[in-house]
């Protein structure tokens, strides 16, 4: 099975949306936004851990990684951005980026992966989140 990260398919497109690529990485809006501006950011080369990177491509990631977050938090008004690695069925570098409000659902608790309840927005709720995350990057 091909790497829906390396080769971008229907898999990737039923849970996430495009936004921009970065010097290290792919970021995509996660399309449950429970989390409003939840995000992944996704090595741009296929390794399935931080340990495959060379130093220079680690420090590029990582890079990458904090700039999403920072973005996420001053555009969402975050508390605390959750980060997580999972991997075993995607075993392809990526972080999950969480914006965390304290009024919000699991503050003080682990995000849930795969909600029953999942937030869906329609194209144009995507479309504005997409932007805003764009352009704060951009600058």
């Amino acid at each position: 099975m091909t790497c829906m990260y390396c080769e971008p398919d229907e898999r990737l497109t039923a849970l996430m949306i495009p936004i921009t690529d970065l010097p290290a990485s792919c970021v995509y809006l996660f399309k449950d936004q429970t989390h409003e501006g939840r995000a992944i950011v996704a090595a741009r080369t296929h390794v399935k851990e931080l340990h495959d990177f060379s130093d220079a491509d680690l420090i590029a990631f990582t890079r990458d990684v904090a700039r999403v977050s920072g973005v996420l938090e001053r555009q969402f008004g975050a508390h605390k951005i959750n980060y997580a690695v999972f991997g075993d069925l995607a075993p392809h570098l990526h972080f999950h980026l969480v914006p965390k409000k304290p009024d919000a659902p699991e503050w003080g608790q682990p995000f849930i992966l795969k909600r029953p309840d999942a937030r869906l927005l329609d194209e144009k709720g995507y479309t504005v989140i997409v932007e805003k995350i764009r352009a704060a990057l951009k600058t």
